[in-house]
């Protein structure tokens, strides 16, 4: 990093290198560090949609979250099409509680990226915590025939299906969720299942 950043002394205002130089700190989980140069960035291209995003991911990563709502914001003004801004939007608003604008984000990120699996796993999700259990399941279901490992999406489809009476169903979406999040290494997410697929087994709807 020391001899990039002395490159960067040379050269300013060289966006591209500055970006690189971020994308490390990130890597290395210095979410300040990177900022320091995304903001630079931002500053030199004020109309560049990514320029926002990429201080927004800086900002979220320093647990910034209002300030990082306001570059994803300022992202999807500039390019309303800009699937992963609208995602990352909504999952923040998700966690400031603003489920309305929530689902308007992921409903934007699944219509401008329909290979976005994420996108189609959050929205969704979002859609059981309004009880809309029936119309949840075609997107959990597209989430997982863009991404076929992708244990929460299968997670999803099995509380979807258990809304919807359909334990049978619940019960082989969770079971090969806790398939994949035992391959992956995620023990809280497969300890969470495990209570679930319990649950179903015993044909109570949780």
């Amino acid at each position: 990093m020391v001899g990039c950043e002395t490159l960067i002394l040379r050269q300013p205002d060289y966006a591209d290198l500055r970006n690189d130089a971020a994308a490390l700190y990130l890597e290395l989980g210095q979410p300040e560090s990177a900022l320091r140069h995304f903001d630079v960035v931002r500053r030199l291209q004020p109309g560049s949609a990514v320029a926002h995003y990429n201080v927004a991911v800086a900002l979220e990563g320093s647990r910034r979250v209002d300030d990082a709502a306001r570059e994803y914001e300022a992202a999807v003004r500039i390019d309303p099409a800009y699937s992963v801004a609208h995602n990352n939007l909504g999952t923040l608003r998700v966690a400031q509680r603003r489920l309305v604008e929530a689902r308007r984000e992921y409903e934007s990120a699944v219509q401008s990226g329909p290979a976005n699996a994420e996108a189609h796993n959050n929205l969704g999700a979002v859609l059981l915590a309004f009880d809309e259990a029936v119309l949840s399941i075609p997107y959990l279901q597209q989430a997982i025939r863009l991404r076929p490992a992708y244990p929460e999406a299968h997670f999803n489809l099995a509380r979807a299906y258990a809304s919807t009476r359909r334990l049978d169903e619940a019960i082989r979406a969770a079971t090969t969720a806790e398939e994949q999040s035992l391959a992956a290494g995620k023990s809280a997410l497969t300890a969470q299942i495990r209570e679930q697929l319990r649950l179903y087994r015993e044909g109570v709807k949780p």
